[in-house]
Parts: C-alpha cells; structure tokens; sequence
C-alpha cells in the first residue's frame, strides 16, 4: 500500500471568514485514503469543524495589534518552522496573504528538511494594500471605530506586507490564486512568476448551505416588501456606503427593505449614513449571522458593493440558493463568475445609479429574474466542493 503524502495546512485562526468556510469545504472532501492531514493554527480554536482525520495543532500565538504584530511575525515564524521540523511534511500549504509570508519567512529557520511551499491568495492584494492620501485620512479620522492609533497602525502594517510579499511570495514553490485577476495581478504589480501560478476556484459546499438554508431564523421578511441582502465584513473594501446610496433612491420609488449582514470597523459610520438618509425604518444592520443562508434563500435580490475581491464566495452561495444576484465588477472575482444579463447582473464599482438600475431591472422583470436564477444555478455547480477539492488533489499530487 502507498505511503499516504503528509499535508500540513497552515492558517491563522477558525475566525467566521470566507477563508475558514474555504478551508473546511476542502478538507471535508479531501480523500483521505491518499492524504494525511494537519491543520496548524495560531491558536487553538474552540471547536473543531473538520473529519477525524485531520489533526489540529497550535503554535500558541494569536494575533495581535500595534507593535505587538511586528514582533510576533517573528515569533510566530520561528514556532512554525519548529513544527514543520517535528512534523516532516512533504508539502506546507498555507492560506491567506499574512500567514502566506509569515510561512514563507519561516523557510529560513529550516535546518534539516526542505519540503514545497504552496501559498493561496485569497484576495486583491494591490487594493487591499495600497491607499491613496486621502483614503488613509478617511480611514484614520472617518472611520474611527478602532481607534486612531490602531488604524494609522493598520495601514502601516499593510505597507509593510505588500513589501514583503514582493520579496516572498516568488520563493514559494507554487502559489495559487482564486482567481484569473489575481493572478494577473501577482505577475503584474508583485513579479511573480506565471509559470508558478495556478488559478483554482474556491469551493461551495452546497449539500452543507441547502441544509442550514432551511434553519429556522429570528429574522422573518415581511411578505409584498422587496427585500435586498447583502453580507460581508462591514469594511473599506465592501463599500456598502454606496450600496446604502443606491438603496435611498431605490426605496422611494418600491416598498422594499434592504439587510446588511456583517460586522465590523464601519459599523459607526455606517449607522450615521442610514439615519442621515432617513432609512431607519427601511435598513437593518443584523450584526454578524452564524447562519445567513435562510435570509439569503428568502430574500429577492443580493447584492455584492464591493471595491475588490478575492473571488466573492458569497455570490456563488447565492446562485446557488436562488436568489438573483447584482455585483460590482471589479477586478478580480465577480466578472469570472457572473456573465452580466445571463446569471445575474454587473454594475461598475462605486456607482449607486448602475446598482440602483440593476436592482429597478430585477424587481419590474419577473422573467429576467427567472432566467437569470436559472442559469446561475447551472454556474454554481462549477464551483462544487467535490469538484474545487479534486482540483486540490491533483495539484498535491503532482507537487
């Protein structure tokens, strides 16, 4: 019998983000008769999501603010190269830009083995990491809801990470990118090699989202009202400000009611925005939801604001779920997944007249909208977690 290829798994914490739902969709499909499996972690987590077979360690080091991150980059890289040293993996394969160059600086401390490194991106690294002047004074002063201190900190330490993921990203072994704009991006602004650039999308598990869609929720919709969701980290890059613009417009003119779902830094100003539009009745933040998928299901249209993304999970859940999806079209993620007037419908970033069109052409058409459900439910089945998953496998195999 062959000997089972040892994997281990490198990210920071079970936190509710996209990257954790990525990383159990995976593991959950993983073929375990080939593959021997460990997940390390920065720090324990307080359940355990994944197969028996995976084994869950800690390097005992979360992640901190100010200071404190800097000096625990170091820290932390010198205990993962200690536990690839006692763990003896044939490949580390890390997820997310921060863990990527944490994990790549750790080869250096390596003394006896050298196995492959994989490091996925998972978002747009060029928008993520460069601010303008001005959208560093916003942050800053605007949006203070972390403090002055921890944002000027924020902003600083992600100047430091696009340096850094020049300077590492091209010693990894293979990097993979959730999308083709990512990967363009990679060999364009980071002068990463294309030839070691692989683009596989992320994985939706569809049997797990059908089953919590028919959960019972504390959040009931109210019947004749169009009711618009929208989920995502309540941040810079989801832009719902211009999601809550368009909505004013469009809510004057239909009995609708939109429902941001997330938490997060602008919360504050996003509270100030809806009662100086005058949307407290028509506009819900319902705070972070440990289960969206009913709201999203019942729901007659989702909406996708954002400046940038990685991939957008979310709308291929929503595909999925049969709920008409409108998205910005940004560079990377949304375009790849959605044809626009097919399987949903395209706008331009930061444009709350093109969102409030989109979302006017859904309501007044019902057989626009029955077609475009139809179709993305065809799309969404090309990014099952059984098919990402082999795609994974093949990849691990052939490294």
């Amino acid at each position: 019998m062959a000997l089972k290829r040892k994997i281990l798994f490198v990210y920071s914490d079970l936190n509710s983000g996209g990257i954790t739902k990525v990383i159990k969709n995976i593991l959950r499909y993983m073929d375990y008769n080939t593959f021997e499996i460990t997940l390390l972690l920065y720090n324990l987590p307080d359940y355990n999501p994944f197969p028996t077979q995976v084994r869950i360690i800690s390097i005992n080091k979360p992640q901190r603010r100010g200071i404190g991150q800097v000096i625990d980059f170091f820290l932390r890289a010198r205990a993962i190269a200690e536990k690839i040293e006692s763990l003896d993996p044939e490949i580390v394969f890390s997820h997310f830009n921060r863990v990527n160059v944490n994990v790549l600086f750790a080869k250096r401390y390596l003394k006896f083995i050298k196995p492959k490194f994989i490091a996925v991106e998972h978002t747009s690294p060029a928008a993520e990491f460069s601010y303008s002047l001005s959208e560093m004074f916003k942050r800053i002063y605007h949006y203070p809801d972390n403090g002055m201190l921890i944002n000027l900190l924020y902003i600083l330490s992600n100047k430091l990470l696009k340096q850094f993921i020049k300077r590492y990203y091209p010693i990894a072994d293979l990097i993979i990118s959730v999308s083709e704009g990512i990967k363009a991006e990679l060999e364009n602004s980071f002068h990463v090699d294309g030839e070691k650039i692989k683009v596989v999308h992320n994985p939706v598990d569809k049997n797990e989202i059908e089953n919590l869609s028919e959960e019972v929720t504390g959040i009931s919709l109210e019947k004749g009202v169009i009711n618009i969701v929208t989920a995502g980290r309540l941040e810079r890059q989801k832009d719902h400000k211009t999601l809550i613009e368009a909505f004013s417009i469009f809510a004057k003119e239909y009995n609708s009611h939109l429902f941001i779902i997330g938490e997060g830094s602008y919360k504050k100003f996003l509270r100030e925005l809806i009662e100086k539009k005058q949307l407290n009745e028509k506009v819900t933040l319902t705070g972070y939801l440990d289960n969206p998928y009913p709201l999203i299901k019942t729901a007659d249209i989702f909406v996708l604001s954002s400046i940038y993304e990685g991939f957008g999970l979310v709308l291929v859940e929503s595909m999925f779920l049969g709920t008409p999806v409108i998205s910005t079209d940004c560079k990377s993620g949304p375009g790849e997944i959605v044809q626009n007037g097919e399987n949903g419908m395209l706008v331009t970033v930061g444009k709350p007249a093109e969102i409030y069109q989109a979302l006017k052409q859904i309501a007044e058409n019902s057989e626009l909208s029955k077609t475009i459900v139809e179709n993305a439910k065809k799309r969404a089945d090309d990014f099952s977690a059984e098919k990402i998953t082999s795609d994974y496998e093949e990849i691990l195999k052939l490294l």
